[in-house]
């Protein structure tokens, strides 16, 4: 079989576009040059954002319950989080007490900072791919310290769903 190449290259980058272009090489030798062009857009996460939203897939399995979160997204600058962690024995469950959360929103990245006691700061960085009224898709980073060292440094893809006011069942 004949090994095809091609090369691509940034040609432009301004504002909410991007410009790159290939060259091609042909089964027969021959080359030829292509463009392609990507317009950033506007998940518009700081407005889609507001409400309750669950943890239902990590890694594209189903979340099981002790890796359960629950995000209430009460502003784009301020959330509360709940959550099961029993698989993390240095935090514990913390799934009935709600813990005031920190955002902050750039595009389609959130960073969210939140302090569940005086020794522990934890960090998520969630990335969003897709939003939409009822879920979300994000790549998802978080990194917890306690008393200065580094406990939990994880990375997964998250899938959320949007919750109604009262989740209990």
């Amino acid at each position: 079989e004949d090994e095809l190449r091609e090369w691509w290259e940034v040609e432009s980058l301004s504002g909410d576009q991007m410009t790159w272009i290939a060259l091609r090489q042909n089964a027969d030798g021959s080359t030829a040059q292509q463009k392609m062009t990507w317009k950033r857009i506007d998940l518009n996460v700081s407005e889609k954002i507001i409400g309750k939203w669950m943890i239902a897939d990590l890694d594209g399995n189903p979340a099981p319950t002790n890796m359960k979160s629950v995000y209430t997204f009460v502003s784009a600058t301020k959330a509360y989080m709940s959550a099961s962690f029993n698989t993390h024995p240095e935090i514990g469950t913390q799934w009935n007490r709600q813990i005031e959360v920190d955002v902050a929103i750039n595009g389609n990245k959130m960073t969210l900072s939140y302090h569940p006691d005086e020794q522990t700061n934890v960090v998520d960085e969630i990335t969003v791919t897709a939003i939409n009224s009822t879920e979300f898709t994000a790549y998802h980073k978080l990194t917890m310290t306690i008393g200065g060292t580094v406990m939990v440094n994880d990375e997964r893809t998250f899938r959320f769903v949007k919750l109604p006011a009262d989740y209990t069942a």
